[in-house]
């Protein structure tokens, strides 16, 4: 991570992981072009599980090289640090117009990124267990329906 001051700790990655809508799946396919899909993901414990169809690339993909990146973006904010007399004075001040990139033309947002492999879940259990994870962070009301 370039900014070490901006690194947050486990604790903070996984709440963003456990409040993302989505993650995005990024891995290299066979030809080494980068391929990245959202994915509707759910966290149990250290492993993420998302569902997925039997077959197209994204399998194809993980069947010859399981390793992935994924990305979660939590909060995001574009801060409203200065009125704008407070804007007016900076841009006629040629000493504090890199305030304007910095702070005012800026975005903050929360992240977490996660590097591993994937693997095919194989036992019913398991699958059910991801399953109902996975129905109850997206479909709570549902769930009596499971």
């Amino acid at each position: 991570m370039r900014r070490k001051d901006r690194e947050m700790s486990i604790e903070f990655g996984l709440a963003v992981i456990d409040q993302a809508s989505y993650g995005v799946v990024s891995m290299i396919d066979a030809e080494g072009h980068p391929y990245g899909i959202p994915l509707s993901i759910v966290r149990d414990g250290p492993t993420l599980y998302f569902h997925s169809a039997k077959e197209g690339k994204k399998v194809e993909i993980f069947e010859k090289n399981p390793q992935v990146s994924v990305a979660f973006i939590g909060a995001v904010n574009v801060p409203e640090h200065y009125t704008d007399a407070e804007l007016d004075a900076i841009a006629l001040d040629e000493s504090r117009l890199a305030l304007l990139t910095s702070k005012v033309f800026t975005t903050e947002y929360e992240s977490a990124v996660v590097i591993g492999i994937v693997k095919l879940v194989e036992d019913a259990a398991t699958k059910i267990n991801a399953m109902r994870l996975i129905c109850g962070k997206f479909t709570p009301t549902k769930m009596p329906y499971f």
